[in-house]
């Protein structure tokens, strides 16, 4: 789950539900489903602060791709990025053509 502050400077929360009904915070990123600790020790290793969309995006793709052992493409993934400026629904999809771009494979 995710909390986007308000305003240019509103702090964002990120929260990791888990079964049990316990509640995690989260810096920076977060890793959900049946292999979230392996995705989890990827992004430690390799995450850093300031990076851009493509970098990110990237990142989250060859950390599954770790995970799946096989190389995934636009039509494998489902990407959105936040966006506090939106009026309803704080999120955007990446659309298939940029999501290409971003991997590459355009």
């Amino acid at each position: 789950m995710v909390e986007i502050g308000e305003g240019p400077n509103g702090k964002n929360e990120i929260y990791h539900i888990l079964y049990d009904g316990t509640i995690e915070d989260e810096v920076q990123y977060a890793a959900m489903g049946g292999q979230a600790e392996e995705i989890s020790r990827f992004l430690k290793e390799h995450y850093r602060p300031g990076m851009s969309l493509a970098e990110v995006v990237q990142l989250g793709v060859r950390a599954l791709t770790v995970t799946q052992n096989k190389a995934l493409t636009e039509r494998d993934l489902e990407v959105a990025v936040l966006d506090r400026n939106r009026e309803r629904r704080k999120f955007r999809r990446i659309s298939s053509e940029e999501l290409r771009e971003i991997l590459g494979q355009g």
